[in-house]
């Protein structure tokens, strides 16, 4: 079943904005009916993809003028949350591509207008390829060299361990070293559609949990040319300004309203086995809650300061430790709260609701895929990073 959104322009944005949620609501209904297959299966949800590609989500925060919704960071949050509250694997790999549509919108010149609309019009879906052997994740250098044929013409060769959804993107987002003579810091951002370049999983993803994202080991090569680089500014003010805090909003968004869902599912539970309401119980509901709002209430603070900051052009702020330290943090903060918050709702519920598999609530299945939370850009390494920048940013107290 496909639903399509209608437009509706009367009485303002605010009727528009309700369809959208209503929207994402039905589709988060449809998507929870394949999540458990998806994750049994080890299969990536193409169906979900397709619910999302036919009713143009993957434009949904590209601006208008590009043929896209025109949302704002906030409502993409929020619609994050609802997805995942169906299917978790789904919203993780909705939630990453509006993370490169994002760095391409605000972070493009020249093929901005071509990319932007072209995702618009045939609701492309584009993965991310920005991880290396030899460093993980870490996006601010790269030794994957672009070998060069002449000044405007290249051969891309490049292995990535992690491809979320990367054998079913329609389009790539790369990040490599300029040259063989570059320093690894001297990375570039590239754009490819999947017919310009040649793709070979070289991993099976055998996972615990987050099973649906596929995010298999990729090779790809290809010859590519000047167009297919998007920028050649400094590549650091890219990351610190548009992919690390696009990319830990949607990660905590998508964690945050899986967790919620079950939050619900498990009070609904407990309602209809009143005997069992003790002292122990409300403290395990009230510990739940509290780490979900104090995930929920970092979130949107760090949204509003973010969005405040791109409408004033202050990019300045987005690169500066004090932010640097509290993105960082909202990755942690979610990602140890909300896999805590899983665990006690198993205590909470006990074992046959909370540790043995079952249709009422998708517990077992949340608490495996919020697992690999931490380690999604290890949580170790962004504690390091914000150790080493308080040495410099360490006046907390309001200040005159």
């Amino acid at each position: 079943m496909v639903f399509i959104i209608k437009d509706v322009l009367i009485w303002g944005e605010n009727i528009v904005t309700n369809n959208l949620y209503q929207m994402a609501y039905k589709l988060s209904a449809v998507m929870r009916k394949s999540a458990a297959i998806v994750d049994e299966n080890n299969k990536f949800p193409e169906e979900s993809l397709d619910l999302l590609k036919a009713n143009n989500f993957m434009s949904l925060i590209i601006p208008r003028e590009f043929g896209g919704g025109g949302y704002n960071v906030k409502i993409a949050s929020d619609i994050a949350q609802i997805l995942a509250s169906g299917c978790l694997s789904t919203a993780m790999i909705w939630g990453m591509h509006c993370q490169q549509i994002y760095t391409i919108m605000n972070n493009v010149e020249s093929e901005k207008k071509r990319i932007l609309n072209e995702i618009s019009q045939n609701q492309l879906y584009i993965a991310s390829v920005t991880s290396e052997h030899t460093k993980g994740g870490y996006l601010l250098s790269s030794n994957s060299p672009l070998h060069w044929y002449n000044n405007s013409e290249f051969e891309l060769y490049r292995l990535a361990p992690t491809v979320t959804g990367g054998e079913y993107a329609d389009a790539y987002l790369i990040t490599a070293k300029k040259s063989q003579e570059s320093t690894d810091k001297n990375v570039l951002l590239l754009y490819a559609v999947r017919d310009e370049i040649s793709i070979t999983d070289i991993g099976d993803w055998h996972s615990m949990g987050m099973r649906g994202t596929q995010s298999v080991s990729m090779l790809i090569k290809g010859k590519l040319g000047a167009k297919n680089i998007l920028t050649e500014e400094d590549f650091s003010g890219i990351a610190q300004t548009s992919l690390i805090p696009i990319g830990h909003i949607m990660w905590a968004s998508c964690w945050l309203g899986a967790t919620k869902e079950v939050f619900k599912k498990a009070i609904k539970i407990l309602k209809k086995n009143k005997n069992k309401f003790n002292t122990l119980t409300y403290s395990r509901i009230s510990s739940i809650r509290l780490k979900i709002d104090i995930v929920n209430n970092y979130l949107e603070r760090l949204i509003d300061e973010f969005t405040m900051c791109m409408e004033r052009n202050d990019r300045t702020s987005l690169e500066s430790t004090s932010f640097n330290i509290q993105i960082n943090n909202l990755k942690i903060i979610a990602s140890e709260n909300l896999f805590a918050a899983a665990n006690e709702t198993i205590e909470l519920l006990g074992m046959y609701h909370g540790y043995i598999k079952n249709e009422l609530i998708p517990l077992e299945r949340l608490f495996r895929d919020l697992r690999s939370a931490s380690l999604m850009y290890h949580n170790d390494r962004l504690k390091e990073a914000n150790g080493k920048l308080s040495l410099y940013n360490s006046e907390l107290l309001p200040f005159l």
